[in-house]
């Protein structure tokens, strides 16, 4: 019950264009619950892998391609995956929360999820290793 609680809770937030980041450890099931939702919603998929190297201009470039490639009336689902693995978190507060992209409103047919790992503190000796 807990789960499709939680799965109603992310339908909703689509739905009315709110918010949705997912959180969880690594191999949960994260990016299969996005691509389960977006099926069964019948949204379009567009994904991006987030990884240390990407740039703000690669994000942006990425986003106005789903843009442009959607119609307006059809539904988007524009899912990034693993947003605290680069250092662009001032641009995904931009895109996620403001729903701005290039200094554009992101259009309404447009939905945004996003998924990240939790924060973990390192103990000394895991300090060592890196």
């Amino acid at each position: 019950v807990d789960n499709l609680l939680k799965i109603m809770s992310i339908q909703q937030r689509l739905k009315f264009g709110l918010p949705v980041i997912l959180m969880g450890e690594t191999g949960c099931g994260k990016t299969a619950l996005v691509k389960f939702l977006s099926r069964t919603l019948n949204f379009r998929l567009y994904t991006l892998d987030i990884h240390g190297g990407i740039t703000d201009e690669a994000i942006i470039r990425f986003l106005e391609q789903a843009i442009s490639e959607s119609g307006d009336d059809q539904k988007v689902l524009v899912f990034f995956d693993e947003i605290n693995a680069a250092n662009c978190m001032a641009l995904f507060k931009t895109i996620i929360i403001d729903r701005v992209c290039a200094n554009k409103l992101i259009p309404e047919n447009i939905r945004i999820i996003s998924c990240c790992n939790p924060y973990r503190l390192r103990k000394g000796d895991e300090l060592e290793d890196v």
